[in-house]
């Protein structure tokens, strides 16, 4: 398992919780940092189903994970940017929702959106295909119906108006 689609997950967690209880940041990272169990496990790896040895060692995984200063960094860097930069980017996804209000946008979707406009814009060791091929797969895990081509769709956009257009590219 990639230790930032991990990452991902905790700071999707810690970014609800703090939209949906008002908690702070700090406070909901450390409650996000221990909330992958085995029904996130099992959501992220459907392969994983009805396999508690594999389901265990990913577990361990994770605790090893949690461990690495690198990637409490990396947690803490996206949880604060999203929240930095989280007026810039409602403004961006709500420019390329066509007869959809704003409003109406799920939570998660709109947090899963953020994370990946985080990364896109402020994270430069993460191609921009990653970032949004990891929110797509997100969106398909914790969101209904057709959330992962919301998702793609706004990024996608995003992504041709604010990014290819200018020619930058980013290290792979």
């Amino acid at each position: 398992m990639k230790r930032r689609t991990i990452a991902r997950v905790i700071v999707l967690n810690a970014l609800f919780q703090m939209e949906l209880t008002g908690i702070n940041a700090i406070d909901a990272e450390e409650n996000a940092l221990y909330s992958i169990d085995d029904e996130v496990l099992e959501a992220l790896f459907p392969e994983f189903k009805k396999k508690k040895k594999r389901i265990l060692e990913e577990k361990i995984k994770i605790q090893e994970y949690l461990s690495e200063p690198e990637f409490r960094a990396f947690i803490t860097m996206v949880i604060s940017g999203v929240i930095r930069q989280s007026k810039e980017f409602d403004k961006k996804i709500e420019s390329k929702l066509i007869n959809w209000d704003y409003n109406r946008v799920g939570k998660v979707e709109k947090n899963i959106l953020k994370i990946a406009l985080f990364e896109m814009f402020y994270v430069d060791d993460i191609p921009y295909s990653v970032s949004i091929d990891q929110a797509v797969t997100l969106a398909g895990i914790f969101s209904a119906g057709d959330a992962g081509k919301f998702v793609n769709g706004i990024l996608g956009a995003i992504y041709e108006e604010e990014i290819a257009d200018g020619g930058e590219q980013k290290e792979t």
